[in-house]
């Protein structure tokens, strides 16, 4: 675990940034379910209430 905080406080300190996003799965989910969320946001907004034309 400690190396671990190491190359990360490396990273950081090479590429400065306000947020940090890890993720425990692989980086195509990632994207999938970003693309997914992004989709069904679209969809709501673009659907007419129940009972309306």
């Amino acid at each position: 675990m400690l190396a671990g905080c190491a190359i990360l406080e490396a990273i950081r300190t090479t590429w400065p940034c306000r947020r940090l996003r890890v993720a425990d799965r692989g980086l195509r989910e990632g994207i999938l379910m970003t693309l997914m969320r992004e989709d069904r946001g679209k969809n709501q907004a673009q659907t007419p209430p129940p009972g309306r034309p």
